[in-house]
């Protein structure tokens, strides 16, 4: 049965993120720079990583969505590159794997994560089911050098017992010097079935639906979801030609716990035009006796006609 978490404050924390910034000390962007040679491989050009490291922090009991004091960043780059992946990973006191579920979600973009529906951004995330985000060959995040990307990653603790966590966040990407082939410009968007993003789940099967719509002619290349513990699906349905985008379901473990989660992933991408209904909805199944807490967002990466 999942542990009892502080609603009230979540509600600070949650209203603290609205108005961004205001859960961490920001200091001034770091640049990224330490470039290594990446293990992936892209006809476009060298592929290099970069990383960067938290290093420990103290997690309260009882808190969802939390990002601890300190923890929220800038960074930029010294010059022009092309982001085709990211990835985070949680660590505890002694370096290993936690057995419990501490990451909510990272978001890293151009501009401060808000709760609202996000239109237009250079962005990527990850969350727990959803650690690494690989790009379709052949398209990348552009960022400019010198442009500051604010990186804020959220942790859950719904433990009654407070402890100490770490996250390594890695970025693959292509210096614009290391380009040899052009790729594909994608921006972001976050679309939610409930706002704010967090909301509780009732025992048994629960649905929950938004209708969304996107103001640009392009397509999808990239889907991926935000989900808690319990999730069974996430559907993205095109109202006004009456199809299915994509449906997604969580990879189990042997115990049946959610392990990872689907993704959509597309190099010929999924046409949209302005104007156009879409459905996102979730479904959770709680096979507890009480509420748990849920989040259902989609994160999608798309390019435009016009570029």
């Amino acid at each position: 049965m999942p542990e009892r978490v502080n609603r009230a404050g979540i509600a600070c924390l949650l209203a603290a993120v609205a108005a961004s910034g205001n859960l961490a000390d920001k200091a001034l962007a770091q640049t990224l720079d330490a470039f290594r040679q990446s293990s992936l491989s892209s006809v476009h050009g060298t592929v290099s990583e970069v990383e960067y490291d938290t290093g420990l922090i103290d997690l309260p009991p009882g808190f969802l969505a939390h990002s601890p004091v300190g923890s929220e960043r800038e960074f930029s780059f010294g010059e022009a590159v092309w982001i085709l992946a990211y990835k985070t990973a949680i660590y505890d006191a002694a370096g290993s794997e936690p057995d419990r579920n501490y990451l909510c979600h990272t978001f890293l973009g151009d501009r401060p994560f808000t709760q609202q529906h996000d239109p237009k951004m250079t962005a990527i995330y990850s969350d727990s089911f959803t650690r690494e985000v690989r790009l379709p060959e052949g398209f990348g995040l552009y960022v400019q050098a010198g442009q500051e990307l604010n990186w804020l990653p959220l942790f859950n603790n719904r433990s009654r017992a407070g402890t100490q966590v770490g996250m390594r966040m890695e970025l693959a990407l292509i210096p614009e010097s290391d380009l040899v082939r052009p790729l594909k410009r994608l921006y972001s968007t976050l679309h939610s079935t409930q706002m704010p993003h967090l909301f509780f789940v009732p025992p048994e099967r629960h649905m929950q639906q938004s209708v969304i719509g996107f103001g640009f002619e392009g397509r999808i290349h990239f889907m991926g979801t935000h989900v808690h513990p319990f999730a069974e699906s996430m559907e993205l349905h095109n109202l006004t030609r009456d199809e299915r985008v994509w449906n997604g379901g969580p990879t189990l473990g042997d115990s049946g716990e959610i392990t990872g989660f689907d993704v959509f992933s597309s190099i010929e991408g999924y046409p949209v035009r302005p104007g156009e209904a879409y459905r996102a909805r979730s479904s959770y199944n709680n096979p507890t006796d009480s509420e748990i807490d849920a989040m259902a967002g989609l994160f999608i990466m798309y390019s435009l006609d016009s570029e």
